[in-house]
């Protein structure tokens, strides 16, 4: 179950009504890595196994093409992997990833590629915001979707995190080539999305709301598009603008 019916009292033009309402299911992940506990995180309870996968392959414990063996029991799940495996957090990874631009390091960027049109890319919006997601019944979830000329996969959860790893894990199982798409989002974009593009190669990342300063730090050096309030007919592009077309089809 992730929605539960509760009663509520709505106030509404200075009268209260009483009324059913729809609210998200909050439920808590135990992630444990070759018997290390990885991670305890919040989630809306379905595409676990999509949200793991993605959670692997974006912080490197998966190797090339390798697809974990996942066994959850309830709120646990239990995932071992070869090798000797060294557990970093978020936090980790993003200082690394800050120092090394600090440090003045040779970094190289995710190429270029093809530019998409600003328009194509609204357009893909548009779609995302038509997904049959809770979010339209509750308000309570973030979506995210990875699209290429249309959206190819997308999921939802109370964290905004888990609903691009989610993504992220169903493109990886389906062997799609990250490279030729990207990441459409309706929460923050956070240095920590920015590094998952990055790692997956990903070259662009869109949302409906707002990126932060270290967000843009990151993606000017590691060469990410971010494009964020892409809403209706507008959008603001914060990095690499090259990739975008801004030059209207009706003009």
């Amino acid at each position: 179950m992730i929605i539960k019916e509760v009663s509520i009292v709505r106030y509404n033009h200075g009268r209260p009504e009483r009324r059913p309402d729809r609210v998200i299911c909050e439920n808590w992940l135990s992630l444990y890595l070759n018997g290390t506990l990885l991670r305890e995180i919040p989630v809306t309870n379905r595409d676990i196994p999509d949200l793991v996968t993605g959670i692997l392959c974006t912080e490197g414990y998966l190797k090339s093409k390798e697809l974990p063996q996942i066994m959850l029991e309830g709120s646990i799940c239990r995932v071992s992997l070869e090798g000797n495996i060294q557990v970093k957090t978020q936090r980790d990874l993003v200082d690394c990833a800050s120092t090394r631009v600090e440090l003045d390091e040779n970094i190289q960027p995710l190429r270029q590629g093809s530019p998409r049109t600003a328009d194509d890319i609204l357009s893909l919006v548009a779609e995302f915001q038509k997904i049959p997601s809770v979010y339209h019944e509750t308000g309570g979830v973030h979506m995210a979707a990875f699209a290429q000329d249309q959206i190819e996969y997308w999921a939802d959860d109370i964290s905004r995190r888990n609903a691009v790893d989610k993504v992220i894990g169903k493109g990886y199982s389906g062997h799609v080539d990250f490279y030729q798409g990207l990441i459409i989002t309706s929460g923050r974009i956070s240095s920590d999305l920015i590094l998952r593009m990055v790692h997956m190669g990903i070259p662009m990342i869109v949302s409906i709301s707002a990126p932060t300063d270290r967000a843009l730090f990151l993606a000017e050096s590691y060469g990410v598009t971010v494009c964020g309030f892409a809403r209706g007919l507008r959008m603001n592009i914060y990095t690499h603008e090259e990739r975008v077309d801004t030059v209207s089809k009706g003009h």
